[in-house]
């Protein structure tokens, strides 16, 4: 249902800004990059929180296809893996297989090469992103805001796959969130990080969570829909990967 409604609205003939993706896993899919720029062009967040810079891929996504006048703020961690190196030398069955692995993994890998997709940015682009290294479980909402209160329009989860982490840096968005806010998760129906899913489906039974069929992304808004329509919102529910 949301893919038809990007279909249908003008987005459908506007050029977006998709970097060229990573060979190694870890970033968003090139789908759920599209998907991922289409919101933020229905949505024209002035603000945007995102957990998990890693590469920088969807995090130069962000800054090539919002407004000029669009500050970001991105949350990594500052640290490797505590396996150090030896958590890079697994195989592909066990990247595939553990959470707990390829997590591991990720950190490390980030820790080594950096966020490279963000060393070509603009003076502007530049200005606009705001890099933390910190654990965001550690992070407070009052650090984040500049004493007008809730402020962020776009929030993008994607950061540490944990059920502890999702729940603490879901509870940091919506204590952050706008009014307007959209709220984006990242790897939703992965056969690898589960604890995902299985938060969003007990969050559904309070929540209305949108999921993006054939994507891994799923989101809520807390206020009026800018995707939907009222008469697709009066009957929906969430749905299953």
């Amino acid at each position: 249902m949301v893919l038809q409604r990007l279909e249908g609205s003008p987005l459908a003939n506007e050029l977006l800004s998709i970097p060229l993706p990573p060979s190694t896993i870890g970033s968003i899919p090139v789908f759920d990059a599209v998907i991922l720029a289409c919101v933020i062009k229905l949505v024209r967040p002035k603000r945007v929180l995102e957990f998990g810079t890693f590469l920088g891929y969807s995090t130069r996504i962000i800054l090539e296809n919002s407004d000029d006048d669009c500050d970001i703020v991105s949350i990594d961690l500052p640290h490797g893996s505590k396996l150090g190196d030896s958590s890079l030398d697994v195989t592909d069955s066990q990247l595939h297989s553990s959470a707990a692995v390829n997590d591991d993994f990720l950190r490390q890998l980030q820790f080594r090469r950096g966020a490279r997709y963000l060393e070509s940015l603009t003076a502007n682009q530049q200005r606009r992103l705001n890099l933390l290294k910190i654990d965001s479980r550690q992070v407070k909402p009052d650090s984040l805001l500049d004493g007008s209160g809730p402020c962020f329009d776009l929030i993008f989860i994607d950061g540490g796959h944990d059920a502890e982490t999702i729940a603490s840096d879901t509870a940091l968005a919506f204590a952050t969130a706008s009014g307007k806010a959209t709220i984006v998760w990242h790897d939703y129906g992965s056969t690898i990080h589960t604890d995902v899913t299985e938060f969003l489906n007990k969050s559904a039974h309070h929540l209305r969570i949108l999921f993006v069929q054939g994507t891994l992304i799923a989101m809520t808004h807390c206020g009026p829909d800018p995707i939907l329509q009222p008469e697709d919102i009066s009957s929906f529910r969430l749905t299953t990967p």
